[in-house]
């Protein structure tokens, strides 16, 4: 009998493991991968040229953070010795509904920031955009649910 009781305890324990690993890992970001990335041999070396430099630095970090022990995927300034892979720019398109932008190009990609509506978000928000763009440029597709990699026009993370 005590057997099959510590059998029981043993999957009751496995059970409780896994639903909380579930719980831990699905909170943060939930996606699909989209097949391509900005990612060139376990680096992003980007340039910006945007007005949004902080909320850049907060999806950096935040990425950075997320990546855990295996030093994959690092997030450099570009230098004279290495190519660029993504680069932050700013538009100014009041026409279009979208707050940011990732492009994949040929050549480096493009996290396009547009300023019309980013200057209308508060800080939180803008933060938002930036790490949900920064989430394409790792490969990271739309999701459903409340995450960072949700699609929405607005943004309504904060």
């Amino acid at each position: 009998m005590r057997n099959f009781e510590s059998i029981g305890l043993i999957l009751i324990g496995a059970v409780s493991f896994s639903m909380l690993l579930f719980v831990l890992t699905t909170g943060i970001v939930k996606a699909h991968f989209l097949g391509y990335d900005s990612v060139d041999d376990c680096e992003i070396r980007w340039e910006e040229y945007t007005q949004f430099d902080s909320e850049r630095k907060v999806a950096q970090r935040l990425w950075e953070a997320l990546k855990g022990d295996d030093d994959c995927v690092d997030l450099a300034p570009d230098t004279f010795y290495t190519s660029t892979d993504l680069e932050w720019l700013d538009v100014n398109f009041p026409d279009i509904e979208w707050p940011g932008l990732y492009d994949p190009k040929s050549g480096a990609d493009a996290i396009f920031l547009n300023a019309h509506h980013m200057n209308q978000y508060s800080s939180c928000s803008r933060e938002s955009v930036a790490i949900h763009e920064l989430g394409h440029a790792h490969g990271l597709a739309h999701s459903i649910g409340n995450n960072v990699m949700s699609y929405s026009t607005q943004s309504t993370k904060c």
